[in-house]
């Protein structure tokens, strides 16, 4: 190998897979109970901080934005290791003082890691590594969907659960200066032009990421069981996250085992079928109205959306210029928050796009990799880091 040949290896990919999809949960776990001292401030101060808790999601827009322009100058991973800071210490802020202003200094933060983190993934697991990349993604997604379901499982009254999240917190600090160290000792250079190809890409993908949200106004009617209490009602509650856990732990393994094998990963078909599966039960849902078996439809959804999410968001920020990672990661979270209470003829018309999109998305899916990102398999020098 020539001295002007940059070597690659995928050692900066596994270790971001080990390590981010925990920084995920963290992460979420301290929103998520950050959320419930916002609720608790409503209901104890009444409407004297009810304004003010609305505009924290404001705060978290700004810390987004925020993410998006620093990673611009640092990089991805230095701006999670900021956010981290904001969270872990405006968490204990919060936990001290439970008002507006540390709510709406931890929300930044919260937004801010909310990109950033999606942002690291996509640098760490650009190129070459397709298995896992995509892995890392659905670690994410089944980390954020474990974190809601067992943070409000924690008792009310348990007084060390603040402090818990705050240690959890301080042992995940390091983790963004791993994942920097280990990008910057070993980088792939992108292919030359991918991040306009993954730009143009991510628009298609930033319509079906707002499609499968709205859809979910169809779904909201089965979402909450009649009696919460009862067995039956218990399985209603969780057949959607542990069904979105399930099987995205069942899918990580078959990805992993591709990269070994230095096979493709053809994650975008399945997001087309997911598409599929959305848009049918979501529509059946509305269809059917209090007659729709609702555990499983839930169970359906969950299926398709795991199929749908991972991959767009892997798709959205891999092989992209590292610089331009946090806006790819801005498009990726913006629809999850931009559409927050669509009417039934937006959710009816948003299935319908769906179910337009599965085939697009399925053909780009299969070609993504190779024909549109410029990827070649494994982790040996390739002609992206080929320089004469």
């Amino acid at each position: 190998m020539s001295r002007d040949e940059v070597k690659y290896s995928a050692r900066t990919s596994w270790v971001a897979f080990f390590t981010l999809p925990l920084v995920v949960f963290g992460e979420r776990a301290a929103y998520t109970a950050n959320r419930a001292v916002a609720r608790d401030m409503v209901a104890t101060l009444g409407d004297s901080v009810r304004v003010a808790v609305a505009q924290a999601a404001y705060a978290q827009f700004a810390g987004m934005f925020l993410a998006a322009l620093a990673t611009l100058v640092f990089g991805p991973h230095l701006v999670l290791g900021g956010a981290l800071v904001m969270v872990v210490a405006g968490s204990g802020w919060l936990m001290s003082d439970p008002s507006v202003w540390p709510l709406w200094f931890v929300m930044v933060g919260h937004g801010m890691s909310l990109v950033a983190v999606l942002a690291a993934m996509g640098a760490s697991g650009s190129g070459g590594v397709p298995g896992l990349r995509y892995a890392m993604v659905f670690g994410l997604y089944a980390m954020s969907n474990l974190a809601y379901m067992v943070v409000p499982l924690i008792p009310a009254a348990y007084p060390w659960a603040g402090l818990a999240l705050c240690a959890v917190g301080l042992l995940l600090l390091p983790i963004p200066l791993l994942t920097w160290w280990f990008s910057k000792k070993q980088p792939r250079p992108p292919d030359e032009g991918a991040t306009f190809r993954v730009a143009g890409a991510a628009l298609l993908l930033f319509v079906l990421l707002l499609s499968a949200k709205a859809v979910w106004a169809l779904l909201d009617p089965i979402r909450v069981p009649a009696d919460p209490t009862s067995t039956m009602g218990l399985v209603h509650q969780v057949a959607n996250p542990v069904t979105v856990i399930t099987v995205t732990l069942l899918t990580i393994p078959v990805l992993l085992v591709l990269q070994f094998l230095k096979q493709p990963a053809r994650v975008g078909v399945l997001s087309g079928a997911g598409a599929l599966l959305m848009s049918t039960a979501a529509v059946l849902t509305w269809s059917m109205g209090p007659d729709t078996p609702a555990i499983v439809m839930l169970v359906i959804v969950a299926i398709g959306e795991v199929f749908i999410y991972p991959w767009a968001y892997a798709r959205m920020v891999s092989d992209a210029h590292w610089r331009f990672t946090g806006f790819l990661a801005l498009c990726a979270m913006l629809p999850r928050l931009l559409v927050t209470d669509p009417q039934v003829l937006t959710a009816v018309g948003a299935a319908m796009v769906l179910a337009l999109l599965a085939i697009p998305i399925g053909a780009l899916g299969w070609f993504a990799d190779e024909w549109i990102f410029g990827d070649e398999l494994g982790p040996e020098p390739n002609r992206h880091g080929r320089r004469r």
